[in-house]
């Protein structure tokens, strides 16, 4: 029997399928609605509306903890698609009504709903294959997702002049429907190997520490996670001001990042085809997550000596490209031989409040900074807190080393199988 012939192979390839239509959205909203939002309030309004992230994250966290408990994961995944498409629409409804805040609000959401959608993703391909086959596989469900993102970023380059940025914003609307439809199929197909045990009904926070508590590996994963988040956040924020500065036409601004991120995912899907498999398959995911972060301080350097909107474009370049490749596929090796309470209850937890909080918490020091201070942040300066960022990274791999990432595998199944068990149970 070939790989391919599984049916739990191919439900995760469906479920690759179904992410990269939700990428193909969130690559038209993202590019559409940062240009829109700067167009009303500068880039300096930025780091004000991520400080208002957590606003929303802890409502999102909290409602998606209570839909899991209530109504399965299946049930979730397509609740938050639908919740998500709803308060989409009606912030186009309220732009296109005039209401200038409304582009904030879309930012806030775009940031929470599609890691929400693509984690709830990773949390059922996680469920469904073992360890050997995710080694073999990551690679290429992270290809097929990423084709949906190129695609995203390419169509925001090519009709946003044409439609308009706000037209761009229906587009994850448009992409919902069949996406259901794929994960449909995928839950289906892989229903002989998902094997899905319910909590008692609960708080997030009661659902959620003791699983911290038992597996010394995920508050490293957070870590590891918020630190190299920090980064991307910096050398983003310093290349969306030089971007600013360089094309002041809100469409062409779209345009134009349509493309820098549609090439970005490009070089992912490279790293994903060519790199991320051969990696996976003959080195440990801890030694992958020590040198990731040294490959940035070599690109942040140049933007330190010369800082501008190549220097930080090709760093952001490069951190999206791993991010979305090297770096999501070690990580989700990880999760494989955990309980389901940690695949799709903490993994949640640790990837909306690294990849998001961390987001949040680095905006909001910009602009306290900023407001009480009298700093003033430039691509350079940006640089240099990158800089300090990437050496927390390094010191956050060498935690996760620390707490066994690369053995809790073998240390999850050998020592705690009992309290596993019991835990499920209850």
């Amino acid at each position: 029997m070939t790989l391919f012939s599984l049916p739990q192979v191919r439900a995760a390839l469906w479920m690759a399928s179904s992410g990269g239509l939700v990428l193909l959205g969130y690559e038209c909203l993202r590019s559409a609605s940062n240009s829109l939002f700067k167009a009303e309030y500068g880039t300096g309004g930025l780091p004000f509306l991520m400080a208002l992230l957590p606003f929303v994250i802890l409502p999102a966290l909290a409602g998606y903890n209570r839909l899991l408990v209530w109504v399965g994961a299946k049930r979730t995944l397509f609740l938050c698609h639908l919740i998500a498409s709803a308060l989409i629409l009606a912030c186009y409804s309220a732009i296109q009504a005039g209401f200038v805040p409304a582009t904030g609000v879309l930012c806030l959401i775009r940031d929470v709903y599609v890691v929400i959608l693509i984690e709830q993703h990773w949390s059922f391909l996680n469920s469904i294959l073992k360890q050997e086959q995710a080694q073999r596989l990551n690679g290429l469900i992270m290809t097929i997702a990423s084709v949906g993102a190129v695609l995203g970023g390419f169509l925001a380059h090519l009709v946003a002049e044409r439609i308009g940025s706000v037209a761009l914003v229906l587009t994850p609307v448009a992409c919902a429907l069949p996406s259901l439809f794929l994960i449909d199929i995928a839950y289906r197909g892989g229903a002989s190997s998902f094997e899905e045990k319910r909590q008692k009904k609960q708080g997030l926070w009661a659902s959620v520490v003791p699983l911290f508590r038992e597996n010394p590996v995920l508050p490293a994963l957070l870590f590891m996670v918020t630190m190299s988040q920090t980064y991307g956040t910096l050398i983003d924020l310093g290349f969306q001001e030089c971007l600013l500065r360089s094309y002041p036409s809100v469409d062409k601004q779209t345009a134009v990042s349509g493309l820098f991120f549609s090439a970005s995912n490009v070089l992912s899907l490279v790293f994903q085809l060519f790199l991320t498999p051969w990696l996976l398959t003959t080195y440990s995911s801890t030694r992958i997550h020590m040198a990731i972060p040294w490959l940035h301080l070599v690109c942040i350097t140049l933007c330190i000596c010369a800082p501008g909107i190549w220097t930080l474009g090709a760093a952001l370049l490069l951190f999206k490209a791993v991010d979305y490749s090297l770096f999501r596929g070690a990580k989700e090796l990880l999760y494989i031989p955990l309980s389901f309470s940690v695949r799709f209850q903490a993994k949640e937890c640790i990837d909306i409040l690294g990849y998001r909080g961390s987001k949040s918490v680095a905006s909001s020091l910009l602009f306290f900074a900023k407001k009480f201070g009298g700093y003033t942040f430039t691509p350079l300066s940006l640089s240099w807190l990158g800089a300090a960022s990437l050496l927390g990274w390094v010191q956050a791999s060498l935690w996760m080393r620390g707490r066994g990432g690369d053995d809790c595998s073998e240390r999850e199944i050998e020592i705690t199988p009992t309290l596993q068990v019991k835990k499920e149970a209850s």
